[in-house]
């Protein structure tokens, strides 16, 4: 699930008093080592977002937001961190043996961890009492989608030929690329690039010139189909790495797409509008919070 994350050793410190409560350098360090795993599967913050000031910002949210609770009376049951335990075991695939060993190669423990799902319910809780969700109405989802037209176009197909250098799995592709390199900078030199896919090529569409005919993202694996979308027709990428191997693309045709219709999307409009306007009240709710409490910052 998670793998340790090695760090250089440094002497603990306090980097925040929260209303009496600390947190300190080695905590913000390994929630920073476990954000960065969570990320890794693409989830939670981006890497650029992913720095020691922004996990310890977010830390003393989470302890102004447990502190609130507590004073309110809002709770968790057992049972609840229980049924969120196992969904993360069921997610990632794992038994209660192996749960228990990716949970103590991040250096923590169960009872610790457990303590940090309870917090996030916690928060969570909270935040569904005191932030109001907003419900948009008809005339402002459709403005959305005027406004935004260009992110609500169909997925489309491409039509593509590709030239392939077949790398062991987990094996070193450095003379592949430059292969690929080099079979790429004869056909820009004038070279026929169904010729050099039948002469080079190690995939299965080499007697056909590469040819693969037309293709939606989700027909082909995630790295191909991200570099053979962003190309315009005619253009060929440089090389891309795959589970198969190192692939040189060219794409031949794009199918033109339209916008998808209003009604296809408009739940999901009215969920994006949703989800912004919470994000908008749950800053300034926090910020509130934040005034009326005792923060130093030693970072």
């Amino acid at each position: 699930m998670w793998a340790p994350l090695a760090r250089a050793e440094v002497v603990d410190r306090i980097v925040a008093n929260v209303n009496g409560s600390i947190i300190l350098l080695s905590e913000v360090q390994d929630q920073l080592a476990l954000l960065s795993e969570v990320q890794k599967r693409g989830m939670g913050m981006s890497m650029a977002e992913l720095t020691e000031r922004n996990v310890m910002e977010d830390m003393i949210d989470e302890k102004l937001v447990t502190s609130y609770a507590s004073e309110k009376e809002i709770t968790i049951k057992p049972s609840e961190v229980d049924k969120a335990l196992e969904n993360i075991k069921i997610k990632n695939g794992l038994d209660d043996k192996s749960f228990n060993q990716a949970i103590q190669s991040q250096g923590t423990t169960m009872e610790k961890f457990r303590e940090r799902v309870e917090n996030q319910l916690l928060v969570q809780r909270v935040l569904q009492i005191e932030v109001d969700m907003v419900t948009p109405t008809e005339e402002e989802a459709m403005a959305f989608y005027e406004s935004h037209k260009s992110e609500f176009i169909g997925e489309g197909k491409v039509k593509a030929r590709h030239i392939l250098i077949k790398v062991p799995s987990g094996g070193d592709d450095t003379e592949a690329r430059e292969r690929i390199l080099r079979i790429k900078a004869e056909i820009e030199a004038g070279a026929n690039f169904g010729e050099m896919a039948k002469k080079y090529s190690e995939g299965p569409s080499a007697p056909m010139g590469g040819e693969l005919g037309w293709f939606s993202r989700s027909d082909v694996v995630s790295a191909f189909s991200k570099a053979a979308f962003a190309l315009d027709e005619g253009r060929m990428s440089g090389p891309v790495r795959t589970e198969f191997g190192v692939h040189l693309i060219q794409v031949l045709e794009k199918e033109k797409v339209a916008a998808v219709a209003y009604e296809v999307v408009a739940e999901r409009i009215k969920g994006e509008i949703s989800r912004q306007a919470f994000e908008t009240k749950r800053v300034e709710w926090l910020a509130r919070i934040r005034g009326q409490a005792f923060i130093e910052i030693m970072y």
